[in-house]
């Protein structure tokens, strides 16, 4: 891709928040300061992973973090109970 054809950071961005106009006030969403955006919402993203685990392990299933989701098997040896 030439320079010129490629799409800058700012055309996303103005893309995204035309199509998602919430997007435009992240920090006052989420109650932090705009530099705590990107922390506040890998938090949130942590707190999910870790609730899915526990909830899991509490069923006897083996479960691990990894990256941005989480490895099971692939055939449980039983479903857990919905919670």
């Amino acid at each position: 891709m030439k320079h010129d054809e490629a799409v800058s950071m700012v055309k996303i961005t103005d893309a995204l928040v035309s199509a998602h106009p919430y997007l435009r006030n992240l920090s006052g969403l989420l109650g932090v300061p705009p530099d705590r955006v990107a922390l506040r919402l890998q938090n949130i993203e942590a707190e999910c992973l870790t609730r899915a685990m526990r909830v899991l392990w509490a069923e006897g299933l083996p479960v691990m973090p990894i990256h941005d989701g989480l490895l099971y098997p692939p055939q449980p040896l039983r479903w857990p109970k919905r919670h």
